[in-house]
Protein backbone atom coordinates (compact mmCIF):
# COMPACT_ATOMS: atom_id res chain seq x y z
CA UNK A 1 0.00 0.00 0.00
CA UNK A 2 1.88 3.07 -0.96
CA UNK A 3 2.24 6.22 2.13
CA UNK A 4 0.26 8.84 1.58
CA UNK A 5 1.74 11.95 0.86
CA UNK A 6 0.70 15.43 2.72
CA UNK A 7 -0.99 17.89 0.10
CA UNK A 8 0.08 21.41 0.63
CA UNK A 9 -3.36 22.36 1.87
CA UNK A 10 -2.00 20.36 5.02
CA UNK A 11 1.17 23.04 5.33
CA UNK A 12 1.15 25.68 8.01
CA UNK A 13 2.70 27.97 5.26
CA UNK A 14 -0.17 27.22 2.93
CA UNK A 15 -2.82 30.65 2.61
CA UNK A 16 -5.86 29.68 0.97
CA UNK A 17 -7.34 32.35 -0.78
CA UNK A 18 -9.92 30.47 -3.51
CA UNK A 19 -11.66 27.44 -2.98
CA UNK A 20 -9.01 24.84 -3.10
CA UNK A 21 -6.21 27.30 -4.23
CA UNK A 22 -3.47 29.72 -2.41
CA UNK A 23 0.06 30.68 -1.67
CA UNK A 24 2.74 29.34 -0.22
CA UNK A 25 3.62 32.08 2.34
CA UNK A 26 7.43 31.05 2.46
CA UNK A 27 7.45 31.43 -1.21
CA UNK A 28 5.74 35.02 -0.85
CA UNK A 29 7.85 36.21 1.55
CA UNK A 30 11.16 35.55 0.27
CA UNK A 31 10.28 36.84 -3.54
CA UNK A 32 8.49 39.67 -1.73
CA UNK A 33 12.54 40.36 0.25
CA UNK A 34 14.34 39.65 -2.83
CA UNK A 35 12.31 41.70 -5.46
CA UNK A 36 10.91 44.70 -3.71
CA UNK A 37 14.02 45.81 -1.24
CA UNK A 38 14.42 49.74 -1.35
CA UNK A 39 10.61 49.90 -2.70
CA UNK A 40 9.47 52.90 -0.38
CA UNK A 41 5.89 53.39 -2.76
CA UNK A 42 2.66 51.29 -1.06
CA UNK A 43 1.23 51.29 -4.41
CA UNK A 44 4.15 49.55 -6.28
CA UNK A 45 4.54 46.96 -3.41
CA UNK A 46 0.29 46.35 -3.49
CA UNK A 47 0.43 46.10 -7.34
CA UNK A 48 3.80 43.52 -6.93
CA UNK A 49 1.77 41.43 -4.78
CA UNK A 50 -1.38 41.12 -6.65
CA UNK A 51 0.81 40.15 -9.48
CA UNK A 52 2.96 37.38 -7.99
CA UNK A 53 -0.10 35.94 -5.70
CA UNK A 54 -2.46 35.62 -9.49
CA UNK A 55 1.06 34.10 -10.66
CA UNK A 56 2.02 32.09 -7.78
CA UNK A 57 -1.47 30.02 -7.17
CA UNK A 58 -1.03 26.51 -5.81
CA UNK A 59 -3.92 23.83 -6.08
CA UNK A 60 -3.82 22.95 -2.18
CA UNK A 61 -4.87 19.15 -2.99
CA UNK A 62 -1.41 18.65 -4.92
CA UNK A 63 1.42 16.84 -3.11
CA UNK A 64 2.78 19.16 -1.15
CA UNK A 65 7.11 20.01 -1.59
CA UNK A 66 9.81 19.03 0.21
CA UNK A 67 9.39 21.96 2.73
CA UNK A 68 6.56 20.47 4.38
CA UNK A 69 6.04 21.91 7.22
CA UNK A 70 3.06 20.52 9.52
CA UNK A 71 0.54 22.51 11.55
CA UNK A 72 0.93 20.10 14.32
CA UNK A 73 5.24 20.75 14.88
CA UNK A 74 4.19 24.49 14.65
CA UNK A 75 1.93 24.47 17.52
CA UNK A 76 3.80 22.95 19.70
Amino acid sequence: MPIKQPTCAECACMREYCCDYGICTREFNAAFGHELYGHEIPIDVATWALNWTADHMRDMQSVACDDFWNRRELEK
